[in-house]
């Protein structure tokens, strides 16, 4: 079994080290570091099953160490990269955390001491990423498949709580780029219909300020993509289930169906995506039918 350490060494090269006190489970994982921005240090350390999570708050100067949080789990932990400390404002000193506690994963708001104030979003819809927070007018922005699960859309809400509000308007998956007054953002958006289109938005309410000109590949006309179909349906267990369709351009019926099926938590393969569309490895088996879960 492999054995980490942590350690804090000067920025301008020393010979001393600080090693941090990470607890006594020779086992776990280390699995996330960051620094807070009173100068602080995190560490996010997992036990071997992965069914227990602790946020850990450590002294660079001493190594010692004290818990802020612990996540537990019957079955598994699902890492994320979401620990996001505020750091002016009203309430400078908290930070959001996410948690899969519900059965989704959800943004909280905690005080410096790991306590929890209040949960910030709710209900049967994933945060994806938190690309800023605006801790003097209290907002958090955050990607989420709120309206549908094969899309991703901004939102944000208040860290005084409240229903989000949605920004980007067009269906499909954005990608976003906010800058640092917090006024305007980069939006890289596609469909399955569409290539990746970008433009600058206002964070306000999502208007175009300008297009980002791009040229245009002219090999793509002689691909003649054609955008697999998005369906969903029900299990045995009342649970939905989304897959994409590729059809093959072949007059032969029935089609010999392939299915392929992904099982995991972090590689989503059924979006409303250009990505979806030029995934040459479902398309590769022509003149096969191809179903993607």
């Amino acid at each position: 079994t492999a054995k980490v350490r942590l350690g804090v060494v000067a920025a301008a090269g020393s010979d001393r080290v600080t090693w941090m006190d990470l607890g006594d489970d020779p086992e776990q994982y280390l699995a996330r570091v960051q620094w807070m921005p009173d100068g602080s240090l995190t560490a996010q350390v997992e036990d071997r099953a992965q069914t227990r999570l602790s946020l850990l708050r450590l002294d660079p100067k001493t190594g010692t160490s004290s818990v802020i949080l612990t996540e537990s789990s019957d079955v598994w932990i699902n890492l994320h990269d979401l620990l996001r400390p505020i750091d002016d404002g009203p309430l400078a000193g908290h930070f959001v955390w996410a948690s899969e506690r519900s059965g989704f994963r959800h943004l909280y708001l905690y005080n410096g001491a790991g306590e929890l104030v209040r949960p910030l979003t709710a209900g049967p819809w994933h945060v994806d990423a938190v690309p800023e927070i605006d801790g003097p007018r209290g907002i958090v922005y955050f990607l989420a498949n709120r309206e549908h699960p094969t899309e991703q859309q901004l939102y944000s809400v208040w860290l005084t709580g409240g229903e989000p509000r949605r920004i980007t308007p067009e269906p499909g998956t954005h990608g976003v780029v906010i800058d640092h007054a917090l006024r305007r953002f980069v939006d890289v958006h596609s469909s399955t219909a569409a290539p990746p289109r970008l433009t600058l938005r206002s964070l306000d309410d999502g208007a175009v300020l300008r297009e980002i000109p791009h040229e245009p590949d002219p090999r793509l006309a002689d691909l003649e993509l054609r955008p697999p179909e998005l369906r969903s349906f029900e299990n045995r267990h009342g649970d939905t289930l989304h897959a994409a369709i590729y059809r093959p351009d072949s007059a032969i019926r029935p089609y010999p169906t392939l299915v392929e099926i992904y099982g995991g938590p972090h590689a989503q393969r059924v979006v409303n995506a250009w990505g979806s569309t030029v995934d040459m490895r479902a398309r590769r088996q022509r003149p096969h039918q191809r179903l993607s879960l």
